[in-house]
């Protein structure tokens, strides 16, 4: 059965991928490259889950496109056995630089990954959260 690592390049995309491909999964994995980190860490992520599937059992697939764009959804498969969504532009910093785009890619995607995968097994929604306070903001206690 296949399963589907989104933000498969990125440092826990890419360690879940090989976690999968070790028992013997088949993986497609998309990634875009967002720039928020290193594209050039990400491409090395990729070779490494190459090497990796090599090693194993499993498959692994890579499609470097974006869940925002149809024609990349279309790549893979409607019916999965697992889901695994990490794609996401990360970081605080920049939800307040460019909030559309943030929100766009962080919820508009899940959507249109929600949809084109509407008959999975299991969606597995991984959110990490994290927090700061605004710089000169004064806190109450």
């Amino acid at each position: 059965m296949q399963n589907i690592v989104t933000g498969t390049a990125g440092f826990i995309g890419s360690h879940l991928t090989e976690k999968l491909l070790e028992k013997g999964e088949n993986v497609t994995g998309i990634d875009n490259y967002h720039n928020y980190y290193s594209p050039k860490i990400k491409q090395h992520n990729i070779k490494q889950i190459k090497k990796k599937a090599e090693q194993t059992e499993g498959n692994f697939q890579f499609i470097q496109g974006s869940i925002l764009k149809q024609k990349h959804l279309k790549k893979l498969s409607k019916n999965p056995r697992n889901v695994y969504h990490l794609a996401a532009i990360a970081g605080t910093r920049h939800s307040t630089k460019k909030p559309f785009k943030y929100t766009e890619t962080n919820v508009k995607g899940t959507a249109q990954l929600l949809k084109h995968v509407k008959n999975t097994d299991k969606f597995i929604l991984i959110l990490i959260i994290h927090l700061r306070k605004p710089k000169n903001r004064k806190t109450t206690g």
